[in-house]
């Protein structure tokens, strides 16, 4: 048995291709264990999970006919430091999927008050070589590392994807209207807020930066402007709303359930900070912007892919960019499929343990 689990939406996204390409290549059976968002996700993707509370639920799949685990990876490092520990201890080995840039070493740090990579698990399968020399610096052995590209990437290189009047026929949305979508990051959530703000929160959070779209949308020319906000799941849709009611002159809404990657599909352009929907919009070749002001932290997935997503951090550096569209068309690129590779990997891995 393949136990595969996820705590977070992100890792869901990026295991659900990976699921696929064992079932296809006739591994099994699959056991995948998932906490409430990563449930949701997995639903989204249809990948059928066992919905999990705490790490007992999911532990009690590792047994004598188990062949590897396989987690994604999280902010609360803790859920899958234990995992890795307890097959460990079994005799499976284990493999870590990373599905995002950002805060990599506060995936693998636990307990907090040890180094990086203190607890992980046999091989972490990682997005790509900037990925790996990250990790290596960070202290990361390099034998435990494999690159094989972000598997959640692959559907926007396939000829299947939806074009943007699909999209919308599917949403409900106007055809006519010049649509912005706008991805929340739930920065308060896992930050926190007010004063004074710790050293990992960014410097800004969701509702300042949809604040500064909206005020900058006031004073563009782009005609038949439509505002989409699409919240973090781990957000309440509420707090976006207020921010849209306080501009009636611009049309706007809150997504509901709708998948970000069929939002991101209809829209014209995609405005957000860090999140990986951004990657995934400019590799469907839609024009985006990641509006961080005030930051104070760098981005690891903006870094890495440094002359892709352009960055602003001024209400007239995020107007400027408004008003390239909609004739901006430098989007779009090619990456390598991943969910084979990290498939490959796991037989590998099954047929040869790595010595642990």
């Amino acid at each position: 048995m393949i136990l595969i689990t996820a705590y977070q939406s992100g890792s869901a996204r990026a295991l659900a291709p990976v699921i696929r390409a064992l079932e296809q290549a006739g591994e099994g059976p699959i056991t995948v264990a998932a906490f409430p968002l990563a449930a949701q996700a997995f639903a989204e993707g249809k990948i059928q999970s066992e919905i999990v509370e705490d790490i007992e639920a999911v532990c009690q799949h590792l047994g004598p006919s188990t062949r590897i685990t396989v987690t994604g990876t999280s902010w609360i490092p803790k859920l899958e430091a234990e995992i890795w520990m307890r097959s460990r201890k079994a005799g499976i080995p284990s493999l870590a999927v990373l599905d995002n840039w950002n805060e990599i070493g506060r995936r693998f740090t636990w307990p907090e008050d040890k180094p990086a990579f203190h607890s992980s698990p046999d091989c972490i399968a990682v997005m790509d070589e900037w990925t790996r020399r990250d990790m290596q610096n960070r202290g990361c052995p390099g034998d435990k590392i494999a690159v094989t590209g972000q598997p959640a990437l692959d559907v926007c290189s396939e000829p299947r994807q939806i074009g943007k009047e699909e999209a919308r026929k599917r949403l409900g949305l106007p055809s006519d209207a010049y649509i912005i979508l706008f991805i929340s990051e739930a920065i308060e959530t896992f930050f926190g807020k007010g004063t004074p703000l710790s050293k990992e929160h960014p410097g800004y959070d969701d509702e300042v930066v949809l604040e500064q779209l909206l005020t900058a949308l006031e004073n563009s020319t782009i005609p038949d402007v439509m505002v989409i906000a699409k919240p973090h799941p781990s957000e309440e849709a509420e707090r976006s709303g207020k921010v849209l009611e306080a501009f009636p002159k611009i049309k706007s809404k809150v997504a509901g359930k709708e998948s970000g990657r069929v939002l991101a599909q209809a829209a014209d352009a995609v405005v957000g900070t860090t999140s990986l929907l951004l990657l995934e919009a400019f590799l469907m070749k839609r024009p985006v912007c990641a509006h961080r002001p005030g930051a104070h932290r760098k981005s690891e997935m903006l870094e890495a892919h440094s002359g892709w997503i352009p960055e602003t951090k001024t209400v007239p550096e995020l107007s400027q960019w408004l008003q390239r569209l909609p004739e901006s068309t430098r989007a779009g690129a090619v990456i390598k499929p991943a969910a084979k590779a990290v498939c490959t990997l796991i037989q590998k891995m099954i047929r040869a343990p790595l010595s642990r």
